[in-house]
């Protein structure tokens, strides 16, 4: 039986940690920028929102690595039957499921919480994906051609 009402409040929560996680980084120090002091970006969304959407730096795996961490440590401060339910909505509890006996319970600790980063990641990296540019960001991204 499909269950809308649920679907609902869970993508609510989901969106909810998610902004969480791009305020985060949102207050990241400027001094985690890595695009140099010429660059049109303010912070380190920006920056990220650029590497998404287009330029992708040599530096993509530093933003990456950082932006996990945020991930990682907005789902561990989650109440841990908080974690369970939301991992209900990942890849991979689809996952283990299909290997599960009908006996196991919720593998909490490190498959939860890797589960987790894993969703909150791709959540972020699709709203990143999302973000209409300001103007000088989008002339970064795609310089008019010099006549």
């Amino acid at each position: 039986m499909e269950r809308p009402e649920l679907t609902r409040l869970i993508e609510a929560k989901f969106a909810r940690y998610v902004g969480r996680v791009i305020e985060d980084i949102k207050r990241l120090p400027s001094s985690c920028m890595l695009s140099g002091d010429d660059s049109p970006m303010r912070d380190v969304w920006e920056e990220w929102v650029v590497q998404v959407q287009g330029i992708e730096s040599i530096y993509c795996d530093a933003y990456e690595e950082t932006i996990r961490a945020i991930c990682r440590g907005v789902a561990e401060a989650l109440p841990r039957e908080e974690q369970g339910l939301l991992w209900l909505w990942t890849d991979e509890y689809y996952d283990w499921l299909s290997e599960a006996e009908d006996d196991d319970e919720i593998p909490y600790g490190d498959p939860v919480l890797d589960a987790l980063e894993n969703e909150f990641f791709r959540r972020v990296c699709s709203a990143a994906a999302d973000v209409e540019l300001p103007d000088r960001l989008e002339r970064y991204l795609h310089p008019p051609p010099d006549e």
